[in-house]
């Protein structure tokens, strides 16, 4: 996985986000070890905490981005909450 698809899917969250009346958030970070991280936060009476979140790393597979993808299109939708397997 590289940087810029990550920064592509923080981008397409965002954007997603703006027309959403969930509440829910992207976060874009570098590490100082190279590390990138897009995650994805959803906050919820439903989940036991209150929130739960997807992390999008620079080592997922495509496979996996592409995954975690759909199902944060569909939270953001108000269509289902983050299954905790995908975490």
């Amino acid at each position: 996985m590289n940087s810029q698809l990550l920064l592509d899917t923080s981008r397409i969250l965002n954007e997603l986000v703006m027309y959403s009346n969930q509440n829910v958030e992207v976060e874009f970070k570098k590490y100082n070890d190279g590390n990138v991280v897009c995650e994805f936060w959803h906050y919820s009476s439903h989940y036991q905490y209150g929130c739960q979140s997807l992390k999008f790393r620079n080592i997922d597979s495509i496979n996996k981005m592409k995954q975690k993808l759909e199902v944060a299109k569909k939270v953001i939708a108000g269509e289902c909450l983050i299954d905790e397997q995908l975490i």
